[in-house]
């Protein structure tokens, strides 16, 4: 176990220069004159002459592997830079700000998807075709046809303009993060409820729960520990990247919000091209599905023994 963890530990070092490589060339690839951007954003007049010192000034009359040796360094060293588009903002202080706000909804919205989708699919899953499972089934339909732009018009309609009870918009009040954690838990909570009743089903149907049963063990100790203990394994890895995605995923939902957080700081540098902010971006989201899988994969050597023989 300890062996597998160092392993896939050491292999992070390959994976994250291939990320922090691709990052950095992304930029490199477009077309925009990152020069003509700052100008422009300075309110500086755009000519020959003052693109040719702004670019000396960024570094980028240097050929490509000496700028991306220094960034490297400069990101090792947590140096991430400058804005381009607000003058002396450094990158790490706005990073630093909107980041806790993105973890702070995207774990609200995975509380609301595990709270509901867990207890739901195991329902599902041990009384399937029942009146129950075929109203969940068909509220699971809809709401995985639903985009989620439209989800979050409907909910401030009726929530919040309709019936007052939310905030529109913002994070000024401590309810104000329901209606953006709904529409990001909903959509999602569809397929784990999908995926935890097919596994239940097909786990409470295989011989070995018929041998608990014929054991004299209690329904509940068979739905728990042999039911749901192995239906949960197909479903964790499924779980980890549905936290990953509503972290690196919140954009739409924090443009419609204006929630304050990373999502819509890559939304307006897209816009204004503010590259050393696009760049840490795409960086800190590689991190973090890196990071999560990573977590994934070690919680499924602990539940599964057979995985930990098998990697021994």
């Amino acid at each position: 176990m300890i062996q597998y963890v160092i392993r896939r530990l050491l292999l992070l070092i390959p994976m994250l220069l291939v990320l922090t490589f691709f990052a950095f060339t992304l930029m490199e690839l477009n077309p925009s004159d990152p020069a003509a951007v700052v100008l422009r954003a300075q309110q500086i007049p755009i000519t020959e002459q003052s693109l040719t010192l702004m670019r000396k000034d960024l570094g980028l009359d240097l050929p490509f592997m000496t700028r991306y040796g220094n960034w490297l360094k400069d990101l090792c060293q947590f140096n991430l830079g400058h804005s381009y588009y607000k003058k002396n903002l450094l990158v790490a202080d706005e990073i630093a700000w909107r980041f806790p706000n993105t973890i702070r909804l995207a774990l609200t919205s995975f509380g609301i998807l595990i709270g509901t989708s867990l207890p739901i699919g195991v329902l599902c899953g041990i009384f399937p075709d029942s009146r129950f499972d075929r109203i969940v089934r068909s509220i699971v339909f809809a709401l995985t046809a639903i985009p989620g732009f439209w989800l979050a018009i409907i909910l401030m309609y009726f929530l919040s303009v309709k019936l007052n009870w939310l905030p529109l918009s913002g994070m000024r009040e401590n309810n104000a993060i329901v209606l953006p954690a709904l529409t990001m838990a909903l959509p999602s909570m569809a397929t784990y409820i999908r995926l935890l009743r097919s596994a239940m089903i097909e786990t409470m149907s295989s011989p070995h729960v018929l041998y608990a049963r014929s054991r004299g063990l209690s329904e509940g100790k068979i739905v728990l520990k042999h039911g749901f203990m192995n239906s949960i394994q197909t479903t964790l890895t499924a779980m980890g990247m549905g936290l990953a995605s509503f972290i690196g995923g919140s954009f739409v939902v924090e443009t419609i919000f204006a929630w304050p957080g990373i999502g819509q700081l890559a939304v307006e540098s897209v816009f204004s091209r503010d590259f050393p902010m696009i760049q840490v971006y795409i960086l800190l989201m590689g991190l973090i599905f890196i990071g999560i899988n990573l977590v994934v994969d070690i919680l499924q050597m602990v539940l599964n023994p057979r995985l930990r023989s098998e990697t021994l």
